[in-house]
């Protein structure tokens, strides 16, 4: 910019004057500085953020004015720059420096200094045109972004799951302290590497490259495509995690990535595993006896039926399910005479008596005793027939 006149788009001079008139609407404020640190102009945003007269502004030093000091500035105003003002003089290019000026009433206010030379029809720099942009909004907006990454980052590390964010390529962004500690390496270690190549099922097998090594049951690509929530199990150094994975949209809606939540399950799957057994072994056993076993509800209804039991009846286990048990061994349609289940019911005691059950030509030895909840409350009836008909006919 010509200290005394400048082209415009029409290739006419600008005046001085016209200069400051531009120079006056900018809304941050602007001062042109000479080389002996006098302002030499003053914008009108600059004269009523201060609540100064232009008078009162104009003839002053920059650093009387700014700093209230007696001296030039002596503080950095960024890397190795002492003063943006004595910077752009020294080298005759533009320069930013960030500042702290003080206000009439003393307080502090911190700016962005945006500092450009002014030169003649020789090129040399004869003033300095700084922009002044207040840091105040920035800084608080910057604060309160931090505060709110404070915050997520203490929310991942606390949350009790392994978390890992991942780009669209399953190259790793971040990792939580849950994730860190379940695969045994830092987030910033891995950060930009792809997630198979450094937890995947197939991270140590040379004998594959690239997408090969993702795992087998990797849900990532249909959350990507899709954009739906999927859920799998995979094992990570020994322990069974249940990963659920999340798209991550942007403002607009466009998925950049997969949130992945791993939730450590060995204890319950190997609780899963361990009443699998159980139950397993309950069944072979509860089959393995030779008399009729069957379990009843209150009402009689048989909810559980041995292997000996459909042989005698000649039944499935779906056919006997859900009847009552008068109505299977006897053809009636009340309970049998003499039958111990309404003993127990009474008492909530074992019992037991002989019973001929007409329809299949047998006589039992029928007993019956209550299963009890923790708190004493009656569950079901078990009920064990044992037939005696060739032992009677002795």
């Amino acid at each position: 910019m010509n200290h005394e006149t400048q082209a415009d788009c029409s290739g006419r001079s600008m005046s001085k004057h016209d200069q400051y008139q531009i120079l006056d609407h900018i809304f941050d404020p602007v001062v042109i500085i000479e080389p002996d640190y006098t302002i030499a102009f003053a914008n009108t945003n600059l004269v009523e953020r201060l609540n100064m007269k232009r008078s009162e502004i104009v003839g002053k030093k920059c650093y009387e004015l700014f700093q209230h000091s007696p001296a030039p500035c002596l503080e950095p105003c960024g890397p190795q720059v002492e003063c943006g003002h004595k910077e752009v003089f020294r080298t005759g290019l533009p320069v930013i420096v960030h500042h702290v000026h003080y206000q009439p009433d003393g307080s502090m206010k911190y700016f962005e200094n945006s500092c450009s030379p002014i030169v003649d029809d020789k090129g040399v720099v004869v003033s300095v045109l700084q922009v002044m942009r207040d840091q105040a909004e920035v800084k608080e907006l910057r604060g309160e972004i931090e505060a709110i990454q404070s915050e997520y980052d203490s929310l991942c590390t606390s949350i009790p799951f392994a978390v890992s964010y991942l780009d669209r390529d399953m190259r790793i962004v971040f990792l939580n302290a849950g994730m860190e500690q379940l695969i045994g390496r830092k987030s910033d270690e891995v950060k930009g590497l792809f997630c198979y190549d450094v937890c995947g099922q197939y991270a140590n097998d040379s004998s594959k490259r690239g997408r090969e090594r993702i795992c087998d049951t990797c849900r990532i690509d249909k959350v990507l495509i899709g954009g739906r929530i999927q859920t799998h199990e995979r094992t990570i150094g020994g322990r069974i995690i249940e990963v659920t994975t999340s798209p991550v949209r942007d403002s607009h809606g466009d998925i950049i990535g997969a949130l992945e939540v791993g939730q450590d399950i060995t204890a319950r799957s190997e609780a899963e595993a361990e009443m699998a057994r159980s139950k397993e072994e309950w069944e072979r056993t509860f089959n393995a006896f030779s008399d009729t076993v069957t379990l009843h509800w209150p009402d009689f209804e048989i909810i559980k039926i041995n292997r000996a039991g459909c042989e005698t009846l000649e039944l499935s286990g779906g056919e006997i399910i859900g009847r009552h048990c008068y109505e299977l061994f006897n053809g009636i349609d009340e309970p049998c005479s003499g039958c111990p289940l309404v003993e127990t019911l009474k008492d909530f005691q074992p019992h037991s008596n002989e019973i001929r059950h007409e329809k299949l030509g047998k006589t039992f030895l029928v007993s019956a005793a209550p299963v009890l909840d923790a708190q004493g409350n009656l569950e079901y009836i078990a009920n064990v027939a044992q037939d005696i008909t060739k032992r009677k006919k002795m």
